[in-house]
């Protein structure tokens, strides 16, 4: 996700500026812009997965903060009707020169009722402050067609391995873990469908970093299941640097 829009409005030299820095400081070339490695491409049909639907040919697809755009580049893949947001103007504009729909993410509420299939956020909502985040979830939860899915990605607040995540950028504003997703799930009364660890791709380029990976998946899964034998409640993706929330609108 780009960087949130928190400077005075009307300064676009300033604006412009800051989401350069911003896009340099997270090394997002502008030739690079859409681009997709294998590792993202099963990493984002893993997590699409979880919601146990096909997405055929045509599907809308809503991506809130789509960041470098390689998300963007798997939903063209897919061939599905992909839109997506966000604030940095200087992304909106690389989005739209490459034929993508784009708009800011300020127009959210602008968006047609009960009309997408698909709305992705990662790494979005730590970007919000905690106030802004019911409105935004009730955003979603209007444009999304019923039987729809949202599926965001987050710093794991709920524990140490996702510090690094949530310290490591100076936009970050929210810390969000098992106890508040429950409680915004209340508010805007949508029945979780999935809450976890977030997708591991297991397979690498090559088999030194196949193994490595394997390796550390059955290290974390030993760790994950000598906490929740010893604490309660239970530690949902405890080793996970990042969760994974999933909800999906009901049927009228």
């Amino acid at each position: 996700m780009g960087m949130r829009n928190n400077l005075m409005p009307g300064n676009s030299e300033v604006n412009d500026n800051a989401s350069q820095s911003y896009m340099d400081w997270k090394k997002w070339a502008s030739d690079e812009f859409g681009s997709l490695n294998s590792s993202e491409r099963k990493y984002f049909k893993s997590e699409i997965e979880r919601t146990g639907r096909q997405f055929p040919i045509g599907s809308r697809v809503l991506e809130i903060g789509f960041g470098n755009g390689a998300f963007l580049a798997f939903s063209r893949e897919n061939r599905w009707d992909i839109h997506g947001t966000e604030v940095n103007e200087i992304l909106l504009e690389e989005g739209r020169s490459r034929g993508y729909e784009c708009f800011h993410a300020a127009k959210l509420n602008e968006c047609h009722e009960n009309f997408y299939d698909l709305i992705v956020a990662f790494d979005v909502m730590e970007h919000l402050e905690q106030d802004d985040i019911l409105p935004f979830l009730g955003s979603i939860k209007k444009i999304l067609k019923p039987g729809g899915f949202f599926i965001s990605r987050f710093p794991n607040g709920d524990s140490p391995f996702g510090l690094v995540n949530q310290n490591g950028d100076v936009t970050h504003l929210t810390t969000l873990g098992y106890g508040k997703i429950k409680y915004f799930e209340s508010q805007i009364k949508v029945d979780q469908f999935f809450f976890g660890a977030q997708s591991v791709v297991i397979l690498g380029k090559n088999p030194i970093s196949t193994t490595k990976r394997l390796c550390v998946c059955i290290l974390k899964f030993c760790v994950e299941y000598c906490v929740n034998f010893l604490s309660e409640p239970r530690r949902y993706g405890y080793c996970s640097s990042n969760l994974v929330w999933i909800f999906r609108k009901q049927e009228v």
